[in-house]
């Protein structure tokens, strides 16, 4: 197996600490899985880092794994890549859960802007 592949998604490396992930498409996404998730982007990170999520395939979460999500001390940003709107309102409901822990976000149309965003803030 591909070590930057888990059997649910595919994770891809880019410079200055930012791990682009994609899931595979129509999926259930549980509380195991965000902990395989969890255990990759730690152990490839030994400092902060940040996230492009690459959400071009249709999936859906388990309650309990969207509570857990994102719950990693050294993630401190993530970028959400979009095709359409509903899938940016279900984002930004998803990251609005009181009971997980808060990150700063974008949502973006555009890879190459995603990409600079993640870049320029962990620059700073």
């Amino acid at each position: 197996m591909n070590n930057n592949q888990l059997s649910f998604c595919t994770f891809i490396p880019h410079k200055n600490n930012i791990t682009e992930v994609k899931f595979n498409a129509d999926i259930t996404i549980d509380v195991d899985m965000v902990d395989q998730y969890h255990r990759w982007l730690d152990e490839q990170h030994s400092d902060d880092f940040g996230i492009l999520v690459n959400k071009t395939n249709h999936y859906t979460y388990t309650f309990d794994a969207q509570l857990k999500l994102g719950r990693i001390d050294k993630m401190k940003i993530a970028a959400f890549l979009v095709q359409d709107r509903s899938t940016e309102i279900a984002i930004d409901s998803l990251m609005g859960i009181k009971q997980r822990r808060q990150i700063d976000y974008e949502i973006f149309y555009d890879h190459d802007h995603a990409l600079n965003w993640l870049d320029e803030k962990l620059a700073s």
